[in-house]
């Protein structure tokens, strides 16, 4: 009978782990589509000179060797550098975890949400472990209570580096 109560309990607590994942999920989706941004951001502008200086090198080849086509073949770079920016903005995997602890990070949460997420994970079992489901769960409900408290936009702004971009 008190085996019964216990395996109960275990499943209480498993499924409230899961619903603690999905509660969680669509808040990281919303902070993976900003550090996307963010990173793609910050990825143009540090890698914008490379293409300008190629560009740079092909019109100066142009006056030194007779090229046709000088002007057309110096926005090459600058095309293969746009193709290459939009596919590094567009398909660089973010996983859940990698967000989670990017968020950590960078709001000093000392790795409350990438602690939650590895916990509600179902191919983790918590009975195999000796972790205590109550604590668990004071540690998910904390971690989605901070979440909630985030606003994306604020707190992970758009950053446009001058200096790199007058720099290029």
């Amino acid at each position: 009978m008190a085996g019964d109560r216990f395996h109960r309990y275990e499943m209480d607590q498993l499924t409230m782990n899961s619903h603690t994942d999905v509660e969680l999920t669509p808040y990281l989706a919303r902070f993976r589509q900003r550090l996307r941004l963010r990173n793609g951001l910050g990825f143009l502008q540090r890698t914008f000179w490379m293409a300008c200086l190629a560009g740079a090198l092909i019109l100066l080849a142009g006056r030194i060797w007779p090229l046709e086509g000088t002007r057309l073949l110096a926005l090459a770079p600058l095309g293969l550098w746009g193709l290459a920016s939009l596919v590094v903005l567009l398909f660089m995997p973010y996983s859940d975890l990698r967000v989670a602890l990017s968020v950590d990070g960078e709001l000093g949460l000392k790795e409350r949400i990438s602690t939650s997420l590895v916990f509600t994970d179902p191919e983790i079992d918590l009975r195999e472990r000796a972790f205590n489901p109550q604590l668990v769960d004071q540690m998910n409900a904390d971690a989605l209570s901070t979440v909630r408290q985030i606003e994306v936009r604020r707190t992970f702004p758009a950053r446009f580096e001058r200096r790199r971009l007058a720099v290029a």
